[in-house]
């Protein structure tokens, strides 16, 4: 197959990896034969079955790498390490049942050089599904700088490798993650720009987005207690701003939203049937910016809101049943939230 140096397409390539005492060579598809296919472009998919004696020098000769043609790659099976995917090139990336594989990425990562870096720059969609190992997308020299708030591997010796939990990195352009069934995954590259997020069956440590814009959405309801509809707010417990805003079915916020402790700023705006601001709102002992506007049915603010001492500005904008409520020193409203250096109430 190696001397099919011109092909352009080729849909599923299937690696059967029979290991027999007395055969030093298998006599099915090696992924060393498509090292030398650098014109194959679209569509790939990789099936691998069994074991791989040393995945990371099988991936090398496959020369994926090489491969900037492939807008898509598909890998299913046990082993495989991706540090010689075709990065810059790829829209699609899917990783299926590599049940023993627990980093991504094989490669040390050096934190310090990349502290705010975009790679895979042209990835739109990106799909994990059962991959029960799977801990990070990298692991990385013990010792290195960390994002604060993560999780690190002590080591007594700077140059020993550890694991280590890290999201120094981020996908610009990625728009569709999808990860089912990956119990062990606790740290992520940042999805700034993720507008469809599938989370099925994954760690409550795991962190994917830090900022989430819901805005003018007719028919959702996110009051809904169903927890196979409803937000995976859970999972979302590093991110530190949401907006939720034009969405008139919300009568209350989210239970859910107490568990975004990494929270620093929240608006609240244009929900013209929201009724009130609960008491848990005190969970979110994070928040520092606060904004309430254009919710006509919001007539009070909770005592919850005295303990968010992080707290550096509130505004309340076009609620009228607030207005004169919040206005100091004399609002009834004023008690609960004079200890905020910047209260803003307009109109």
């Amino acid at each position: 197959m190696g001397r099919l140096t011109a092909l352009h397409k080729l849909d599923v390539f299937i690696v059967g990896i029979v290991h027999r005492a007395s055969v030093s060579e298998t006599k099915t598809a090696r992924l060393r034969d498509l090292k030398a296919l650098d014109k194959l472009s679209g569509r790939l998919h990789i099936k691998i079955f069994g074991e791989m004696k040393d995945p990371v020098n099988e991936a090398k000769e496959a020369n994926l790498s090489s491969k900037h043609g492939l807008s898509e790659l598909h890998l299913g099976g046990n082993t495989w390490e991706l540090d010689e995917a075709p990065t810059c090139s790829l829209k699609r990336l899917r990783l299926y049942f590599l049940k023993s594989v627990e980093y991504i990425e094989n490669s040390r990562y050096d934190a310090s050089s990349s502290s705010s870096t975009s790679f895979f720059p042209s990835l739109e969609e990106l799909g994990l599904w059962h991959m029960d190992k799977l801990k990070s997308w990298w692991w990385m020299e013990a010792g290195a700088a960390v994002d604060a708030g993560q999780r690190t591997s002590s080591s007594t010796s700077s140059t020993e490798v550890q694991p280590q939990y890290i999201q120094p990195s981020f996908f610009s352009r990625l728009l569709k993650l999808f990860i089912h069934d990956c119990p062990s995954l606790k740290s992520m590259p940042l999805c700034p720009n993720v507008e469809e997020l599938e989370l099925v069956r994954v760690n409550k440590e795991l962190r994917v987005l830090t900022t989430v814009f819901i805005s003018y959405c007719e028919q959702l309801n996110l009051s809904a207690e169903d927890k196979e509809i409803g937000m995976p707010w859970k999972a979302l417990k590093g991110l530190q701003s949401l907006t939720l805003a034009g969405i008139p079915k919300m009568l209350v916020l989210p239970d859910g939203l107490r568990h975004l402790t990494a929270l620093r700023s929240l608006e609240i705006s244009s929900n013209v049937e929201l009724m009130t601001i609960p008491e848990w709102i005190n969970c979110l002992g994070s928040l520092e910016f606060l904004h309430i506007s254009w919710c006509p049915k919001v007539i009070t603010l909770p005592e919850g809101i005295w303990f968010l001492t992080s707290l550096k500005r509130l505004v309340i904008c076009g609620c009228s049943g607030l207005t004169e409520r919040c206005r100091g020193p004399n609002g009834d409203d004023w008690p609960k939230i004079q200890h905020i250096p910047v209260v803003d109430v307009l109109g």
